[in-house]
Order: C-alpha cells, then sequence, then structure tokens
C-alpha cells in the first residue's frame, strides 16, 4: 500500500468513466436476472419445513427478500451505473450530484449482511455424495447446475427426503437470487458444493463471492441494441442508493422495517419523478447533496481490500484517504482541466516557491553552522533557543512564499480570463457590425424591389378605377353581379369602399360559414400576423379576416387589405371608411353565387416568420417610402401602417454574417401564444353540430354503464339492439365528424367478454393468496389494472407504467396489422411505440441544445419514419406516402400520460388531457414545453428523410393545441389518466366519440383493458415485465 501523502501535494481523483450524460447505457433499458417470481413454485415443490430452515441459512437473505415488499426500480440503478467512475480495482464508484459513492465490499457486506471474509483456496470435497445428486440432476460433472436442471428438479422432489429438498433450495436460491444467473448459466461449482456440508455452508464467503459476480458483470457491460442485463444482486444497487443518497431514501425508499439491514429495511418504489430534479432539490435545500460517501471505518487499512491479480490505483488510494481523513476535495469534478494546464501551474508554483524556499534553508544552516564555531562556548540551553526561533523563522518564510505563489498563480489565471473575454467581446462586437451592415443593405434592396412593385399596382389600380367609372370594367367574374353594381347610383368617383364591399359580398355566401374538410379551421394561416415595431410607433395586430369584413360593413373599421383581382394582380386598398356610401353600397350588392365560385382571393400583406426586428433606421426608411409611394397614389398614410415583410432567418443573411442558426424550423405556436395568449384556439362547430353532438351525448351517456367488474349495469332487455356506431333513430352514429365508420369497427366501451375475463382470473388464481406487489411480474402487471381503488394499499398502486402503455398500443396495433374486416375508421394511422417515445424525449435533451447533433438518415428514426418500428410489428408503411396521423401516448413531468393526435399534413398536433384543472397561459406553456419534442423534431425529422418531391421541405414547427376540457373527459379521481390516454387513442382510431369515458366506468375500462391485452398479445407482455 502506498505511503501517505501529505497534505500540501496536489489531490488527483479517479476521473468520470464517460463524459457526463455519454455513458453507453444512456437510453438504453435495464435488465436482470432475478427470479423472485419462482419463489411461489420453490416453496410450493420443497415443503414449508424446507423453506424456513433455508430463511435461516447464511444465504436465507435471498428467502427473506422474496417474502419482503421490496419494489424493484431499474430506473434508480440505472441512474447509478450511467454515473461511474473510472476505477481499476475490484468495486465501483459512482458520482451522483459531484459526490463520490462507493460500491465496495465494505457496502456490499453492509447492505446484506452476508460473509465477506477471504475465499479458501484450499480443495474443499463435502461428505454427502453430491455427484449423485448432481447425476439426478443430470449436471454435468465437475460443474455448478443451471437453473433450467433446478427447475425440472423442482417438478419431482416432493417425493424427496427434506435433507435432499434443502440442497435443492439452497442451490435454487444461488442462481435466482445470490448470482442472478441467466437461466442458462452455472453456479459456480465450489459454490455449489458447499450446500452439502453445514460447517463449509456456514464459514463460507458468500458476500465476497456474489459481490464479486455482480461487479465483473458491471465491468463487463457492452450493450448491444436498446437493452443490457446485469447479472447478480442487482437489489443491492438500489438499496445503496436509499442508503448512501439521503434524498433517495426519503423520497422513494419507503421504510418497511427500520431495524433490519438496509436490504431489508427499504421497501422500494418505482421511481417517477426524474432523480436530477429531486438532487436539485435537495442541494437547494441544503447546500450540497446529502450523501453517505461510504462505509467509515476506524482504521484506514480497513478500507482497502485485496484482490488476487488486482490493478494499482493511486487516484483511488487518494480519494479514499482524504474522506477518511475529512479532506476530501468538493467540487474536483465540476470543472475540467487539461493535464497540460495542470502541469503549467504547477511547474510554475514550484519555479516560484521552492528556490526562495532552499536558499533560505542554505542561509539558515550557514548562520548556524558560524554561530556554533565562533561561540562555542554559550551554554546548550541558549543554544537550543537560537535553532528553535530560527526554525520558525524559516517556517514562517516558507509559508510566506507559498502564499505569493497561490496569489501569483491566481492573478495569471484571472488574466487569462480577462484576455479571453476581450477576445469574445471583440468577436461579438464584429458580428453584431456585420449583422447590421448585412440585413440593412438586405432590407434595403428588398424594400427598393417591393415599392417598385407597389408604384405598378398603384399605377394598374388608377387604370382598374377608370375603367370602373367608365362601365367597361367588371367587378368580378359574373357579368350579374356587375350590372347589380351599376343599378346603383354612383358616386362622382368610384372608391375603394364600394369596390371592398363588393369583394365582401362576392367573397361570404350567406349562412354559416364551414372550413374545407381538408383543412383546419383553426388553422395559423388563417391569421394575418403582423410584426410589431414599437420603438417608431408602427401598431402590430393580429387580424381575422372574416371579423374586418364585418367591421367595415358596420362602419368601426378602416383597415387596409389586399385585393386579389381576376389578373392576379395584387391592390393595395387604403381610404377611411364613409359610412354612408357603405349603407347605400349594402342595398345594391348583387345575388348570392355558390360558395366555391366565391372563394375569397385575400392574402397577408405580411410574412408570418419570427426573428431578429430589422434596426431602427432602417424601418424608419421603409416607413418614408412607404408613405411616398401612397400619396402619389392619393392614398393617405395611417399611423398604423403594417411594416414591410422582412424575413428573420434568410440563410444568404446568416451566412454573411457568420452565423449558423441552431435550427431551421420556427414556430406558429410561440407567436399566437405571444400575441393571443393562449395555443391555437378550439374550432366552432356550426349549430346542426352541435345539436348532433348534444344527441350523441344524451345517449351514450344512458348506454355506457358499467359496473367496476367490467359487466353492464343495464339490462339487455332496456338497450335498443343497433348495430354500432348506429346509437338513435334517423341514422345517428356517434362517429366524430367527418369520420366514416369501417366494416370492422367495434365498441371500445362495451362490457368484458366473461369467458375471457374467467381465463385471466383462473391465470392469477395460484397467486392470490399473496399479497399486492409480492406475486410474479406478470400477475403484478394485471393486479395493477384491475385492482379496484379502494382496494389500492397507496394513492399511487394504481398508476400505469410504460409497460402498461407500451403492452395496449401493441393490441391495437396488432389489430390494425391482422385483423379483418379492418376495425379504424382509415388505414394512414400509425401508433407509436411508447418505448420509442421514451428514447425520442431523452434524444430532445441534445436536439434542443443543438438540432445537429442528432442525426435522422440512417437512424431508428428512419425506420420509425417508414414504418419498421417496432421490428416485431412492422406496417411498412411510410409517413405522408402512407400515414397522415401518427397517436402518441407522451408523459410528462414524470407522473401524468397525454394522448396526443400528430396531423403530419397539416403540420399540427392536438393534445388530449385528461387533467386539464384551469386554462392558463402558463399551464398551456408547460404542457407545450413538454411535448417540444413532437413539435420541433418531426418537422425536421421529415425534411431530412422524405424526399422532397414526396415532401416539400417546411420550415416552420407543427403548431400545438390542447383541447378544451369541455370537448376532453376528465379524471377528478387522480390516478387513472393513463387508462384515459389509451382510451382516447382507441377512439381517435376507431372515429368515434369520447362519452362514456368517465370515473363511473374507468375501473370496467381497466378490467376490461387487461382481459384484452392477455387474451390478445400475451405473447407481447414478456418483453416488458422483465423491465
Amino acid at each position: 500500500m502506498a505511503e501517505v501523502i501529505s497534505e500540501e501535494q496536489p489531490r488527483d481523483y479517479p476521473p468520470r468513466l464517460y463524459a457526463e450524460g455519454e455513458s453507453i447505457l444512456e437510453n438504453k433499458l435495464l435488465n436482470h436476472n432475478i427470479k423472485m417470481g419462482d419463489v411461489p413454485v420453490i416453496i410450493e415443490s420443497i415443503g414449508q419445513d424446507a423453506w424456513n430452515e433455508l430463511k435461516g441459512s447464511p444465504i436465507g437473505i435471498i428467502a427473506k427478500l422474496a417474502e419482503s415488499q421490496f419494489v424493484w426500480s431499474g430506473k434508480t440503478v440505472h441512474f447509478l451505473l450511467c454515473r461511474q467512475l473510472r476505477i481499476h480495482k475490484k468495486e465501483i464508484w459512482f458520482l451522483v450530484g459531484g459526490q463520490p459513492i462507493r460500491f465496495g465490499l465494505n457496502e456490499f457486506g453492509h447492505i446484506t449482511g452476508l460473509n465477506t471474509g477471504s475465499i479458501p483456496t484450499e480443495k474443499f470435497e463435502p461428505k454427502a455424495d453430491y455427484k449423485a445428486f448432481f447425476s439426478e440432476l443430470n449436471v454435468p460433472g465437475g460443474e455448478g447446475p443451471k437453473l433450467d436442471e433446478l427447475r425440472a428438479g423442482l417438478l419431482v422432489c416432493r417425493t424427496w427426503t427434506p435433507e435432499k429438498r434443502k440442497w435443492l433450495g439452497l442451490l435454487t436460491l444461488q442462481a435466482i437470487g445470490l448470482y442472478g444467473l441467466h437461466h442458462n448459466s452455472r453456479i459456480p461449482f465450489e459454490s455449489a458444493k458447499r450446500v452439502f456440508d453445514d460447517e463449509a455452508m456456514n464459514t463460507y464467503p458468500w458476500g465476497r463471492s456474489a459481490f464479486e459476480a455482480l461487479v465483473n458483470s458491471i465491468k463487463m457491460l457492452r450493450p448491444v441494441g436498446k437493452t443490457y442485463t446485469v447479472s447478480g444482486m442487482v437489489y443491492v444497487l438500489q438499496a445503496l442508493a436509499y442508503d448512501s443518497v439521503k434524498c433517495f431514501g426519503e423520497r422513494y425508499g419507503r421504510v418497511v422495517n427500520k431495524d433490519e439491514i438496509p436490504l431489508l429495511r427499504w421497501g422500494g418504489n418505482r421511481t417517477r419523478k426524474t432523480m436530477e430534479l429531486t438532487i436539485a432539490e435537495d442541494i437547494k435545500a441544503h447546500g450540497e447533496l446529502r450523501v453517505s460517501k461510504l462505509v467509515m471505518k476506524d482504521d484506514v487499512r480497513e478500507l482497502f481490500h485485496t484482490w488476487p491479480d488486482e490493478e494499482e490505483d493511486p487516484a483511488l488510494d487518494n480519494l479514499i484517504r482524504d474522506i477518511h481523513e475529512d479532506r476530501f476535495v468538493n467540487g474536483y469534478w465540476d470543472v475540467k482541466k487539461t493535464e497540460k494546464k495542470r502541469k503549467n501551474v504547477n511547474s510554475n508554483a514550484a519555479g516560484d516557491s521552492e528556490s526562495p524556499a532552499k536558499r533560505q534553508k542554505v542561509h539558515n544552516v550557514k548562520d548556524v553552522i558560524n554561530s556554533d564555531g565562533v561561540e562555542s562556548g554559550e551554554g546548550d540551553a541558549e543554544k537550543k533557543k537560537k535553532k528553535k526561533k530560527k526554525k520558525e523563522k524559516v517556517g514562517s518564510a516558507e509559508d510566506d512564499v507559498l502564499e505569493d505563489v497561490s496569489v501569483k498563480t491566481f492573478v495569471e489565471l484571472v488574466k487569462q480570463l480577462n484576455s479571453r473575454f476581450d477576445t469574445v467581446d471583440t468577436s461579438i462586437k464584429e458580428v453584431s457590425s456585420n449583422m447590421e451592415k448585412v440585413i440593412g443593405d438586405r432590407v434595403e434592396a428588398r424594400m427598393d424591389e417591393k415599392f417598385e412593385y407597389m408604384e405598378k399596382e398603384l399605377k394598374q389600380m388608377k387604370e382598374r378605377l377608370n375603367a370602373i367609372e367608365q362601365g367597361v370594367g367588371k367587378s368580378g367574374e359574373n357579368g350579374e353581379e356587375n350590372s347589380a353594381f351599376k343599378e346603383t347610383e354612383p358616386p362622382e368617383k368610384p372608391t375603394q369602399v364600394n369596390l371592398l364591399l363588393n369583394q365582401k359580398e362576392k367573397a361570404t355566401p350567406k349562412g354559416p360559414a364551414k372550413p374545407p374538410q381538408n383543412q383546419s379551421v383553426t388553422s395559423p394561416l388563417a391569421k394575418d400576423i403582423v410584426d410589431v415595431e414599437k420603438d417608431i410607433g408602427i401598431a402590430g395586430v393580429s387580424k381575422n379576416l372574416e371579423k374586418e369584413f364585418a367591421n367595415v360593413i358596420d362602419g368601426k373599421s378602416a383597415i387596409d387589405f389586399i385585393e386579389t383581382l381576376p389578373n392576379n394582380t395584387r391592390v393595395l386598398r387604403s381610404k377611411k371608411i364613409d359610412t354612408e356610401k357603405i349603407a347605400a353600397g349594402k342595398k345594391n350588392t348583387g345575388k348570392d353565387k355558390p360558395a366555391k365560385d366565391k372563394a375569397p382571393k385575400v392574402q397577408a400583406a405580411v410574412g408570418r416568420r419570427r426573428g431578429r426586428k430589422p434596426s431602427s433606421t432602417t424601418v424608419k426608411k421603409v416607413v418614408r417610402k412607404l408613405a411616398t409611394a401612397l400619396a402619389e397614389g392619393g392614398a393617405a398614410l395611417d399611423e398604423k401602417k403594417e411594416a414591410a415583410d422582412v424575413p428573420d432567418k434568410d440563410e444568404e443573411v446568416l451566412e454573411k454574417a457568420g452565423i449558423k442558426g441552431d435550427n431551421d424550423v420556427y414556430d406558429v405556436t410561440d407567436q399566437l401564444l405571444a400575441g393571443d395568449e393562449r395555443t391555437l384556439p378550439e374550432s366552432e362547430d356550426d349549430e346542426e353540430e352541435l345539436i348532433r353532438i348534444e344527441r350523441i351525448n344524451a345517449l351514450r351517456k344512458e348506454s355506457v354503464k358499467l359496473s367496476p367488474d367490467g359487466s353492464a349495469l343495464n339490462p339487455l332487455s332496456n338497450v335498443s339492439e343497433r348495430i354500432f356506431p348506429h346509437i338513435g333513430d334517423n341514422g345517428l352514429t356517434c362517429m366524430r365528424k367527418n369520420c366514416v365508420p369501417s366494416a370492422g369497427i367495434y365498441d371500445p366501451l362495451s362490457p368484458v367478454d366473461p369467458a375471457k375475463l374467467q381465463k385471466l382470473k383462473e391465470m392469477m388464481a395460484p397467486f392470490k393468496h399473496l399479497p399486492l406487489g409480492r406475486a410474479t411480474d406478470t400477475v403484478d402487471f394485471y393486479r395493477i389494472l384491475i385492482t379496484e381503488r379502494k382496494d389500492w394499499p397507496d394513492r399511487q398502486y394504481g398508476w400505469l407504467y410504460d409497460d402498461h402503455i407500451a403492452a395496449y398500443l401493441r393490441v391495437l396495433r396488432k389489430r390494425f396489422i391482422t385483423r379483418v374486416p379492418f376495425p379504424f375508421h382509415t388505414k394512414r394511422i400509425a401508433f407509436i411505440d411508447s418505448w420509442f417515445v421514451s428514447y425520442w424525449c431523452k434524444e430532445y435533451d441534445q436536439f434542443k441544445i443543438k438540432p445537429e447533433r442528432i442525426k435522422f438518415k440512417g437512424t431508428a428514426y428512419e425506420r420509425l419514419v417508414h414504418g419498421l418500428e417496432p421490428k416485431d410489428q412492422q406496417t411498412n408503411m411510410k409517413w405522408i406516402e402512407d400515414v397522415d396521423h401518427l397517436y402518441i401516448v407522451h408523459q410528462i413531468g414524470g407522473n401524468h400520460w397525454l394522448a396526443l393526435d400528430v396531423d403530419l399534413v397539416k403540420g399540427h398536433i392536438d393534445c388530449y388531457d385528461s387533467i386539464v384543472g384551469q386554462h392558463t397561459k402558463e399551464s398551456e406553456l408547460s404542457v407545450l414545453e413538454a411535448c417540444r419534442p413532437f413539435t420541433r423534431m418531426i418537422p425536421k425529422m421529415m425534411n431530412e428523410i422524405i424526399p422532397p418531391e414526396i415532401y416539400p421541405p417546411r420550415f416552420e414547427q407543427f403548431s400545438f393545441r390542447r383541447r378544451n376540457k369541455s370537448r376532453v373527459p376528465q379524471n377528478s379521481q387522480v390516478g387513472d389518466c393513463g387508462v384515459y390516454a389509451l382510451k382516447f387513442i382507441e377512439c381517435l382510431a376507431l372515429g368515434v366519440s369520447f362519452v362514456g369515458i368517465c370515473d363511473e366506468n374507468i375501473q370496467a375500462i381497466r378490467v376490461k383493458m387487461a382481459t384484452e391485452i392477455y387474451d390478445e398479445a400475451p405473447d407481447l407482455l414478456a418483453a416488458f415485465v422483465a423491465q
């Protein structure tokens, strides 16, 4: 063991194994091989008496753990494994919140209570005939048994002697818990032989053997694909997290027996909240993260353990000693220092400090020698006093030198930092000046072109007005309208109001206006977004053109419009309104034509892109030119003129300025939020549709009434025999607007099938005596779904996990692929796998920092776009070519599920939230921010993957709308949001109304959902429960 390093020497600790956020385990799912689900079978096979004897054995901790209420949390262990330090010895260190946490032999023994002594090297042969026993299990000679061979023995062991049944039980505990082996892997031979000798069993260091197996498994991890598997007692790592990181224990640990060893003290919990947020809250509350770095010993030598052929690790020795001596350097890993800088600082410090100190020492020694030679007659006491004083002077001189060196080094570093800031400031000034010059020149050139075009328009407008005055021009394409216009007594000179009114009459048919079926009434393109330049008094407004037309007719507005004439010439209209002439014009308007012949040809004058404002000087030039041009055309300049269109992210401008943008899409929703303080508004239904919805709601609420066991509350005699989706007279269906039912449509809210439910109950019957959370993973999966709320052991028990969401989405996808006739209202849909969504959201953390970090072409995203994900349920349907809508169930805040309907064609996302609360700007922005991975990444993904001839690149983020709670059923008894979200997705795919999804029916919906998963896709569940 290396000698103790002095306090003055620089400290060097182990570095991170991987850079922060770049572990090879990131974005992968953790599996383990602990098979606690086998315990009920083991007890039934070997008998309760043998099982009780196992609990008293040296490895009885495994049996006790199986009977405890410990809940596995892969998320907690995965969090630790992604934050390792580079350690050369046989132990593991984690870095959590800047604090190192040790997982060594002492910690393993403290958590498990197992013997961690040295492994015996002498040859051991038990007295019992273990070879015959292994032969009976078909285990090859000289090897330990596999779990598969032990499971085969459990089927036939009931007639064996108690001793043999105990041996079989001890071997099985080693396989399923102590070593956590794959079912086809063998127990170490030396460990297996110990179960046949009681003395060897009691003295063998099971803790050291199990610790070595677990650490070796972690250090050898080289994951391939989306998952990785850790062998060994991985539950110990979870208990370590609770025991070492205080906030984890307080928030997630769930103490069940405070007097037990840590592995049995904690009950565990599935971590829903992000670990980083929990750490940040603890640091904010206590100044630093509260941790126990290691199991402390009085003698530092007890903190070091030897293993055969182990490498030296001086940096680790430094860390352990510093923690033991309470001189650990906080924040060591927070700042990255290159070896070159560290050497430069150390060499400068040595050159400045050591030479003066040495000179001082030599000088003092010479003085002592001279004084001794001259004054040899002085007494010993006086000599000692002089030596003591001189030593004190030397020490103080050395301290002064060291202080001077520290100050000099600090000053030099500050000077370097200041020079760097000066360089950055200079660069920013240069870029800023370039930007101002380039933008100003480009805007001015653009404006010159625009005003030349406007002058031509004004000239054509005059010619057009003259033609109308002479009676030879036509205000519309139809001669009948023109004649109607001529019946009125025209003023001396035709005004723009008359033309505007005529255009209004052409564009607006009588009756309620309905949007085209393929266009959303809330599309951002229906808005005229005008940028604001407050410095010079140009007022920006968000105008709805239909509303402004109405205001013009009522004499309330003097707004400018651009009219597109039949020859595609755009004419700027700008004149104050004369209400008397408007009234005269209203009386003499021509007859209405069909709406399709009179679609309004009004276009927005200003672009919709957000970005940097032009400089005040540039805008003033634009306004002066606009005033001059309009004055020449005879139009008055209003104080609320619109500023001309200036693109905010023109690629050529940015390239000339030397700036590279971090994204090539901009956000429509943000503009509307800034202007209207809301996301995209709800569409308004016409009166006929509102009446239809009310009838659907009344009938469905009456007919869809379910009991908690999944059966119907209404007697069949009281329910009209109609074929779904027909629910009323006169062909009334519960289909959503513009959705046509398919031939294979089914009722998503029908009662559960009793025969299918009975099969599920039979599967779960053998585990009925076990408490909730203590059966096999598969049984617990279904218990979470079907257990009534009143029987939940805690308020979060029935919350759905990722595996529930993934399983039911796979059921829907299986129906999409295999069911005949096809059940959903259209084939142009895709259900996005929830595991992929989780991966997608983690990738967004890197995307929002620098989009170029995420590549879509040639990755899993490309397979997703081409319908090749998940691999075992490929549809081969490509976005845009074959798919228009994506259905996503998305988790936000770590504890709430939403349903998202992504319209790829319109570039829009509708959010269906079962727990809305109050619609406020803050709540809308919070949900929008949580859905950024889709609004921002989908358009960029499509631009990169889909050929431009199929999908022309779109340079705007998807718009977003959180549907009003009046249109989305609400979950008032919190805890069922996952079930609501899945049913929203199913109803959207079927094209049917949400009515019937409510708290009164939710327990029956849960039971039916569990039954359908077990009946239609039990094989799909195996991939989830292991995780």
